[in-house]
């Protein structure tokens, strides 16, 4: 029930005690009297006092208001994420909806609350787009949004005056792969000889985040100031969690000098080193012949520009120690008589070659009364002794690993006297090539994890006996005390 007097309304309602009513009324009906009196309304007084006393209702059941009542909708308290994002570094994340939310967590429909969203956990990551909007209808959608590094995230809304939200953990995965990188550069080697450290280098997005997906690393050399070195081992590697170790075996060898660099090649991305030096080794040569013949290859040795050092150590007279051999990088050992001790000498060598030094030896040391003795000869010499000496005319022939290091600038060699052993591998021996009749010419082998050489030729050349080798015989060596 609603009376109206002038813009006074009265309406019913159930809302206060009755003796609340009571007060109200008098002192309304007081009010209202006197202005309807002044006025000369003296009907309309007699009505609202009667109103006021007589039962015409429980005064419960009334309440005065100046205008009708306004029903008020949700109230905003806080935010919450609607979407989870998941996106490769770099690229445009799916649409992310945050949500202006009441007390009860629905969404206030009619909210236009400006919102901010950041990475909660950044770790140096830029998050790019457009960090700030409005809501509509309650929900703000940023549809731009980009993480330039690969990691674990989470987002954070904010808005003035409400309750911030966290997105759920998600990741963002490098892109495809760009960019190769050095890890650990190559350093100063002397010539044949393996890097140390092992080099290594990553594989990377446009944005510098690790791919981890398998990739193939190809190593060559791009400067190389001798014009002859050439990188051996292994020079092809795939890629683990986006690193790419290359072995222990990788080598420059038939070069020195300084300023090298090595190119590093991903499908299609590439990458140069640092510069590095390449140094000379120092040689001995370990011998049972004459001065001349040893004075020849030392000569043809020192040509190739690759030792620092070709000395001469006679062991036809006497049996050098391990000391005497510990000064040097590399031995080279033949006979053209028999050794002093080919027993003592052979442990020599052999303890020589576990204590990291290089040995090749050549004819003709595998052939009775000529050959080493020894712990050499049991467990390191690859070519079988006592076997004949051969001594046809001959020159090279098949070719069993093209591309072998051990081959680095070789072409042609031959002999009108061969001098090499009948016998064939042994110990793990590989023949590398033979001989145009199928003898081994260079045999290679692993032990405990090092690689060694025996040649199957007698070292000194033409120059000092017209019916010796010609041809490239010095790089055959050369290389030979150059493989570790």
């Amino acid at each position: 029930m609603v009376f109206n007097s002038k813009g006074l309304s009265i309406r019913l309602t159930e809302q206060l005690p009755h003796f609340y009513w009571e007060d109200f009324i008098l002192h309304m009906t007081s009010s209202i009297v006197s202005r309807l009196f002044h006025r000369g309304g003296v009907v309309a007084c007699l009505l609202l006092l009667s109103l006021a006393f007589i039962g015409c209702g429980d005064s419960d059941n009334f309440v005065f208001t100046n205008s009708p009542a306004t029903p008020t909708g949700p109230t905003a308290t806080g935010l919450v994420f609607q979407t989870t994002p998941l996106r490769t570094a770099g690229q445009t994340f799916n649409a992310i909806n945050v949500a202006v939310v009441d007390q009860d967590g629905a969404v206030v429909a009619g909210a236009t609350n400006e919102i901010t969203i950041a990475l909660a956990n950044p770790n140096g990551a830029t998050l790019s787009g457009t960090l700030t909007r409005n809501a509509v209808n309650g929900v703000a959608t940023f549809d731009n949004l980009s993480v330039d590094l690969a990691g674990n995230y989470t987002f954070i809304a904010t808005s003035p005056g409400l309750d911030s939200a966290q997105s759920v953990a998600f990741v963002v995965t490098p892109d495809v792969a760009t960019q190769v990188a050095f890890v650990q550069q190559p350093t100063d080697i002397k010539v044949g000889a393996s890097f140390d450290p092992q080099v290594t280098l990553e594989v990377l997005d446009a944005f510098g985040n690790r791919v981890t997906e398998v990739s193939q690393v190809t190593l060559t050399i791009a400067s190389d100031p001798s014009g002859t070195a050439t990188l051996i081992g292994t020079t092809t590697v795939d890629t683990i969690n986006g690193l790419a170790t290359f072995p222990s075996d990788l080598a420059a060898t038939a070069g020195v000098g300084t300023g090298f660099t090595l190119q590093a090649e991903s499908d299609g991305a590439t990458a140069i080193s640092e510069a590095f030096d390449v140094g000379t080794i120092s040689v001995a040569l370990v011998h049972a012949d004459s001065d001349n013949y040893a004075a020849d290859v030392q000569a043809k040795l020192t040509a190739t520009g690759v030792f620092s050092v070709v000395d001469d150590i006679d062991a036809e007279t006497s049996t050098p120690t391990l000391a005497d051999l510990q000064d040097y990088d590399a031995v080279l050992v033949w006979s053209n008589s028999p050794f002093s001790n080919p027993t003592a000498l052979g442990d020599v060598l052999a303890d020589y070659f576990d204590g990291g030094g290089r040995v090749v030896t050549a004819q003709a040391s595998s052939v009775t009364n000529y050959a080493i003795g020894g712990r050499f000869l049991d467990d390191y010499l690859m070519i079988l002794v006592g076997a004949t000496t051969a001594f046809p005319s001959d020159s090279l022939g098949t070719i069993n690993e093209p591309g072998s290091p051990l081959l680095v600038d070789v072409t042609t060699f031959a002999a009108t006297n061969s001098l090499s052993s009948t016998g064939g591998a042994i110990n793990g021996g590989i023949v590398v090539a033979e001989w145009g009749n199928g003898r081994p010419l260079v045999v290679r082998g692993n032990f405990n994890g090092r690689n060694r050489v025996d040649l199957n030729f007698f070292p000194p050349s033409s120059n000092v006996f017209a019916n010796y080798w010609t041809g490239d015989g010095a790089e055959l060596m050369r290389n030979a005390l150059l493989f570790q």
